[in-house]
This record gives structure tokens, C-alpha cells and sequence, in this order.
């Protein structure tokens, strides 16, 4: 849905970072929530397991799932003009750490099943599982996706568009699935396959298929997201949760944004040491103050084990409310306070633009999109992992994947041609 609503260049260019905040961020949010949450059973100010502080990190791990509905609502307005660094650093952390924050918690329960004790020496065995984890996922959800690409690419499939926009629902449903089948992350291994689908198959694909799926999945899209909310509110206001302790609730509420504290501001500081552009310290309060809690953490809480599943259930869902009205309220004020709305009017670029704006004019007759075309071309970075990335790219997978700023033709021709190009467009 976001793939053009964002704008793809910063998404990209903000991948180490996002994924910094994301992966780092979520482990850091999770054990101090967690151990927060701990010595307040034991304090006994709410009747939850101290038996062992597992039951505790699993909570932590499910409520540092962080979703700015609200937020992003506000920072895509483009009456605000907000800044785009910005935009796609929310919106990428909030993506990517719901992935996360799902592996994390399956981990700790994996370990909670086992029935074993929780020990200083338990933490790398926790870590190495969550990697693997988060690792086989990746690599499910990019050959799932690699493979779709391949086939729309170098078949005539964009002849049948009615089958175009079948084979990517089913290839990103097959991805979800296939990583579940194997025990690991469907989120996180379906996230991946968009974010593959997006950056290759988007160019392979029939001028009305682009507009066709683009407006299907947006609107499930919505529509799941308003049935969620739907069933939250009706669990809030129809009385279905009883267990409600208001001091924990805000003990929690504190709990997350000391959390969200001890990981935007150290991390910030760790990306910068590797960025050209600075992330600067109004933008880190934004960021911090972005840290919502929604519909993953709801979910995620329906499968808490133990007899107090009712407690944490009720005070997730009491968190979700306050943190979206109250933080998302406050969004554009914030906005205003600290100086993130950029001057004039968001005129847009090739990468900004709705579908029906970049297939307009397409270059053949079977809808294969022309690269867009940039008003400040971009050089191609020559050093580093960035650079070595866009030469790979360019060279071996766009040719036979599909992409932008290369001609749609395979094999050493083309690889000849890129070699030449010093050109990026995304």
C-alpha cells in the first residue's frame, strides 16, 4: 500500500538506519519493559507471574510493537509539508518493528513453553533463535518474491492483467504462508517480499495491473485496519476485559516511553556517526514521541499464556487508546513546536506521483513503464556498501528481475549497457 505513498528514495537511502531503530530498538524496549513490568509484580502492585520474569519479557516484547497509525496519517498530509526524512523513518521503524517485535515474541514464548529459567545465561540462546529466525524469514520472503518477479518479467503474463494481480496476491500470501509452515516470521518474511515486489515487479507489470492492484490492496488494506479497531473498541466499551488496573496502566505507559527514550536517542547518535545527513535532535523527539502502540500489540495479546492473560490484555488495549489519542492528537503541534514542517508546497517527483500519473504514457503498447525521469539526476555512489549495492543491482538483478533505470532486456547486453550508466532512479 505505502509503495508510492512514500517516497521510495528515503525509505532506501534510511534502511540501515530504520533497520537500526527497529531491530536494536525493539530488543532494548523489550527487556527494559519487561524487567520494569517484573519488579512491579514483585513490588505486588499487580498480580501477574514473578515466579520467573518470562511471563514479563513476553509482555515486553508485545507492547514495544510499535504502530503510529495516527501519526503517519498526520506526517503524510501534504497540507503539512512534513519533512520527508522524517516520514520515512517513522513509517519504516513502525513497519519493520512490528515484524520484529512478532519474532521476539515468539522466541520468548518458545522458551516459555519449555518451561526453562530464565538466566543471564538463557540471553544469548534467546538471541541466537531470534536471529535465526528473523534470518530464514528474510531469505523466504526475498526468494518468494525473486521468483514472482522472475516469472512476470520473462513471461507475457502482462498480456492477462485479471492474472498479473493474481499471482502477486498469491506469491505474497505464499511467502506468509510458507515461513509459518516452517515455524518462522510470516510478517516479517511477507514484509520483505513487498519490499522486493515493490523496488523489481512494479516495472514488469501491465499498466492496468499497476492501477488494479495498487487500489485492491489499498483497500483491504483500510478494511483491515478498520475491523481491527473495530474489535478493539468493541472490547473496550462493551465491558468484555473487567481486569482493568489503572496504576499499571500507567506504570506501562511510562514504562514505553522510557523504553522508546533508551533507544532513539543512543541509536540516533550511533546512525549519525555514518550519515551524511544528520538526524537532528528535534527530529529524534518527534521520533521518540511516534511511538504508538496499535493493533500488532493488541493481537499479540490475545496470546498471552498464564492465568493473567485478562490483566495484560486489558492493559494493552488501555495503552493503544492512550498513546493514539493523546500522541496522535498532539502530532501536529509537535510538528509545529519543533520546526519539522518543510517550506512551500510539495510540488513531487516521478517517485512521489500516483499510479496513474507514472503509467501514464507508457513506452509500449503492453504497458511497460518508461524509467521516470528526474529534474537533479543522482550519480550512482561509487564507494562503500551503498555503491557496491547499486552496482550489483544494476548489473545482475534488475536484468533479470525488472527495475528502474535500466533497459527491460536480460543477459550480456544488457549487463554491457548498465556498465555504462551511471545513472540511479528509483
Amino acid at each position: 500500500e505505502a509503495g508510492y505513498s512514500l517516497k521510495k528514495k528515503d525509505f532506501f537511502a534510511n534502511f540501515w538506519t530504520i533497520g537500526l531503530f527497529a531491530v536494536m530498538g525493539t530488543i532494548v524496549s523489550t527487556f527494559i519493559v519487561g524487567y520494569c513490568v517484573y519488579l512491579v509484580g514483585l513490588m505486588g502492585l499487580v498480580p501477574i507471574d514473578t515466579s520467573s520474569p518470562m511471563e514479563a519479557l513476553l509482555f515486553g516484547a508485545l507492547i514495544s510493537a510499535v504502530d503510529p497509525v495516527a501519526t503517519l496519517s498526520i506526517l503524510g498530509n501534504p497540507e503539512l509539508n512534513c519533512d520527508p526524512l522524517l516520514y520515512s523513518l517513522v513509517f519504516g521503524e513502525s513497519v519493520l518493528n512490528d515484524a520484529v517485535a512478532i519474532v521476539l515474541f515468539k522466541t520468548f514464548m518458545k522458551f516459555y513453553d519449555l518451561g526453562e529459567e530464565f538466566t543471564s545465561a538463557t540471553v544469548p540462546a534467546v538471541l541466537i533463535d531470534f536471529l535465526a529466525n528473523s534470518i530464514g524469514s528474510v531469505f523466504v520472503g526475498i526468494a518468494t518474491s525473486l521468483l514472482c518477479c522472475y516469472l512476470c518479467k520473462n513471461t507475457q503474463m502482462r498480456r492477462y492483467p485479471e492474472l498479473e494481480t493474481s499471482i502477486i496476491f498469491l506469491f505474497a500470501y505464499g511467502s506468509y504462508a510458507f515461513s509459518e509452515a516452517l515455524e518462522l516470521s510470516g510478517i516479517m518474511s511477507l514484509f520483505f517480499a513487498g519490499v522486493c515486489l515493490s523496488h523489481y515487479n512494479v516495472y514488469n507489470l501491465s499498466a492496468t495491473s499497476k492501477i488494479t492492484a495498487n487500489y485492491i490492496f489499498k483497500s483491504m488494506a483500510v478494511m483491515s485496519e478498520f475491523f481491527v479497531f473495530l474489535y478493539m473498541g468493541m472490547g473496550f466499551f462493551t465491558g468484555r476485559f473487567n481486569e482493568f488496573y489503572f496504576i499499571f496502566i500507567i506504570l506501562v505507559v511510562f514504562f514505553c516511553l522510557l523504553g522508546r527514550v533508551a533507544n532513539v536517542f543512543p541509536f540516533s547518535a550511533l546512525a549519525n556517526l555514518g550519515r551524511q545527513h544528520q538526524i537532528p535532535f528535534k527530529m529524534q523527539v518527534l521520533i521518540w514521541f511516534a511511538g504508538l502502540r496499535g493493533a500488532i500489540a493488541f493481537a499479540l495479546s490475545q496470546n498471552m499464556p498464564g492465568a493473567h492473560r485478562d490483566v495484560y490484555i486489558s492493559t494493552t488495549l488501555s495503552v493503544v487508546i492512550l498513546t493514539t489519542v493523546v500522541c496522535g492528537g498532539l502530532t501536529e503541534p509537535m510538528l509545529t513546536r519543533m520546526g519539522m514542517k518543510t517550506e512551500g508546497g510539495d510540488k513531487g517527483t516521478d517517485d512521489e506521483r500516483p499510479y496513474e500519473q507514472l503509467v501514464r504514457g507508457s513506452g509500449d503498447a503492453e504497458g511497460q513503464q518508461t524509467p521516470p525521469q528526474r529534474s537533479r539526476p543522482r550519480l550512482e555512489p561509487r564507494t562503500g556498501v551503498r555503491g557496491f549495492w547499486h552496482r550489483f543491482d544494476n548489473l545482475y538483478m534488475k536484468p533479470y528481475f525488472g527495475g528502474s533505470g535500466v533497459e527491460q532486456r536480460s543477459g550480456v547486453a544488457s549487463s554491457m549497457a548498465l556498465r555504462d550508466n551511471t545513472e540511479v532512479s528509483y
